[in-house]
């Protein structure tokens, strides 16, 4: 929490100088994180997992006279959204082949976010040794709306199914309960999506 504190210091230094300046109306502040900590959330220190605390991350878009004040919930993959939406704002078409989506017009208000689902993947290599081997499995989480699908390729146990709006702590599994048999399938059918769109090889269940 210190280090979120002095961050905070620096950022409010930065807007401080546009201000005096006489820039602050005509510069774009992008903040973002690559990941988080956890910080002992589900009795974990560190990033390479798929929760919540460590997935979810800042985006934050500052430009007086131009962006509204305000928060959006949308499904935003920082990593590879970034580049594209910087150009979208800046009035210049992204370079062809980029993965990412354009939310200039989202952040803007000038249109809703129409994206499914976004797909992100890990290498697991801060694990415990079992059976004399230290396991560094990857795997893939795709967040949708409502659920999150996570899996992983190796272990008993591959998949995982929340759902976000009732168990927002991640705390139960609902990928074992034939109720959910058909969530289950579509997430599985967004990560085929993905894996064809992008030439990705991970081993599905």
């Amino acid at each position: 929490y210190r280090m979120v504190e002095i961050v905070d210091r620096r950022i409010g230094r930065v807007l401080d100088a546009l201000r005096r300046k006489g820039h602050e109306g005509d510069t774009l502040v992008v903040f973002l994180s690559d990941h988080g900590d956890c910080q002992g959330a589900h009795r974990w220190n560190q990033k390479t997992v798929f929760y919540d605390e460590s997935i979810r991350v800042p985006l934050a878009f500052r430009w007086p006279g131009v962006i509204e004040p305000g928060t959006r919930q949308h499904l935003v993959h920082t990593g590879v959204d970034l580049l594209p939406t910087l150009c979208g704002l800046a009035g210049i078409s992204a370079p062809e082949g980029l993965p990412g989506a354009d939310l200039a017009d989202t952040i803007l208000g000038h249109a809703p976010d129409e994206r499914d689902y976004i797909v992100c993947s890990n290498h697991l290599a801060q694990g415990a040794e079992i059976d004399g081997r230290n396991p560094t499995p990857s795997g893939r989480m795709v967040r949708g709306q409502r659920y999150k699908y996570c899996v992983y390729d190796e272990g008993d146990r591959r998949e995982e199914l929340y759902d976000m709006r009732v168990d927002p702590g991640e705390t139960e599994n609902i990928a074992v309960y034939d109720e959910y048999r058909d969530v289950l399938r579509r997430h599985r059918r967004y990560l085929a999506e993905h894996c064809r769109e992008h030439d990705d090889d991970f081993r599905q269940v």
